[in-house]
This record gives structure tokens, sequence and C-alpha cells, in this order.
């Protein structure tokens, strides 16, 4: 018959494993769900670009510039 003094070291090498399980469970969490936010800015950014990138840009709003640098003038036929 196992004495009182071993029946509780065991209870608490139990409860201890159980609580590096219950820790190392919240870590991968936490580390998914900061994973998946930056994933989401990530998406977010290179949606928010592509939309920049797709938009017309109005007339007067904004100067244009070549990818040699120089300025594009919009050209306006009166008829």
């Amino acid at each position: 018959m196992m004495s009182i003094q071993i029946l509780l070291n065991n209870l608490f090498n139990n409860c201890v494993s159980v609580m590096q399980i219950a820790r190392f469970k919240r870590q991968k969490a936490a580390e998914s769900k900061l994973l998946e936010i930056n994933e989401r800015k990530e998406r977010r950014g290179r949606s928010t670009k592509a939309a920049a990138l797709s938009t017309p840009v109005e007339a007067g709003e904004e100067e244009l510039l070549d990818d040699d640098g120089e300025e594009e003038r919009e050209v306006c036929i009166l008829i």
C-alpha cells in the first residue's frame, strides 16, 4: 500500500503536468491569434494599396509623375 506522502506527490506531479499543458495550449492559442491578426493586417494593407492603385485620380486632384519623373499634363480639347 502506498503511503499518503507518495499519493500526495503523485497528485502534485499530475497537477503540475496539467498546468503545464494548459499553459502550453494558451501560448499556442495566443500565437495563433497574433499570426491571424498580422495576416489580416497584411491583407488589409495589400487591399488598400490595390484600391489606391486602381482608383482613377480626378483632374486637378494630384500631379501625376511618369516613371521617368516628369509630370503628365492633361490635355483639354475645346470644341
